[in-house]
């Protein structure tokens, strides 16, 4: 490959790689998925050999882990706010359901509002519940913190890619 045009490449890559990066502050665009596949076209690039696999199953651990932080932040912010289990599966599960039926914002109405009547049920009282939602919703600024320090590591990782190949 022509030098200039693999140092064009990858100067295209690291501006996709850097704005998928600051992306990931708004949970709708599935900012993890377009890395690991921007990765995944620079692996079909340089070669499916030694280093590159090495760059590329850490790029692969990274994404899967800022998926999952996702989740598990706003799950675990539920549950210090005091919501059951059972709650907090019926809020990701109403989340889920509500950003296919009404996107973009379905998942944010759907799975506070899911928590909201599951607490209220389970409590009858609203200082408990509002507790809840409120554990929820400091997990959810916790998972998008999460998400763009994943994404700009995986960037970073990505930049040491480039330089090492």
């Amino acid at each position: 490959m022509d030098a200039s045009f693999e140092i064009l490449l990858e100067c295209v890559l690291f501006l996709a790689m850097a704005l998928t990066t600051l992306s990931l502050v708004v949970p709708l665009f599935p900012g993890f998925v377009v890395l690991w596949l921007i990765a995944l076209g620079y692996l079909f690039v340089v070669g499916w050999q030694g280093w590159n696999l090495a760059f590329f199953a850490v790029l692969t651990l990274l994404a899967i882990a800022g998926m999952l932080a996702d989740n598990v932040l706003v799950a675990r912010g539920a549950a210090q706010g005091g919501a059951s289990w059972w709650s907090i599966g019926l809020a990701l599960l109403a989340g889920l359901v509500g950003t296919f039926l009404f996107p973009p914002w379905g998942g944010f109405v759907a799975a506070p509002l899911a928590l909201f009547l599951a607490e209220y049920y389970r409590h009858r009282e609203m200082e408990k519940t509002w507790a809840s939602v409120k554990g929820m919703v400091k997990g959810w600024g916790w998972a998008t913190v999460a998400r763009v320090a994943l994404g700009a590591l995986m960037t970073l990782v990505w930049g040491l890619w480039a330089l090492w190949t």
